[in-house]
């Protein structure tokens, strides 16, 4: 990971830590993590298939649906 070419490794990590910075993580501490992932975002492959703020935000909202619908469900298998 982080080496001059893009690696599985690369894509799965990438896009964990993106999404972490979606939610406001803050890497500034992690310097080695924090230049991977801006070299990461400059290639353009990555560029094309980034994820938009509207499109994490729609996201996150379709994720609270289903979590608030999964709770639903957990409690009425619980009184039965």
């Amino acid at each position: 990971m982080g080496g001059n070419r893009l690696t599985l490794g690369d894509i799965v990590a990438g896009n964990a830590v993106i999404l972490l910075n979606f939610l406001d993580i803050d890497f500034s501490n992690y310097t080695i993590i924090n230049n991977w992932c801006d070299r990461l975002m400059q290639r353009e492959p990555w560029q094309k298939t980034a994820m938009s703020t509207e499109s994490f935000e729609q996201f996150r909202r379709r994720v609270r649906v289903l979590i608030r619908k999964r709770m639903g469900s957990m409690k009425e298998q619980s009184r039965v």
